[in-house]
């Protein structure tokens, strides 16, 4: 063949820039093991963690919200292969974080 074929990770890329979504396996997955090693949970995995022990997970950013009800306060979902992660950012770390937190299509969080 005159042209090599294309990486698995090449086919997402290409599919996310011409339809925005994949049939493939979810963008995530190919980071898993790099994530895992990391001790980056799945949004599945975080299902099991005790309420108010410090995590850390990794998603693409579904959406972004920041109501002027809530103070100053954003609320972000992000996806994994497993499922999805609901994120307060309280505004002092929005602040410190801004151009991430509004940019960023992959984002890893640290917290509670």
């Amino acid at each position: 063949p005159l042209l090599e074929a294309p990486t698995e990770g090449q086919r997402i890329v290409a599919d996310y820039a011409s339809v925005g979504l994949t049939l493939g396996r979810h963008p995530m997955a190919l980071l898993r093991d790099r994530l895992a090693r990391n001790r980056l949970l799945t949004a599945a995995e975080l299902s099991c963690v005790a309420h108010g022990r410090v995590v850390r997970t990794a998603g693409i950013v579904l959406m972004r919200q920041r109501p002027q009800s809530a103070n100053g306060v954003t609320f972000l979902t992000l996806e994994d292969e497993s499922g999805q992660v609901n994120v307060i950012v309280w505004e002092r770390v929005g602040s410190e974080q801004r151009r991430p937190l509004l940019e960023a299509r992959l984002m890893e969080i640290h917290g509670e």
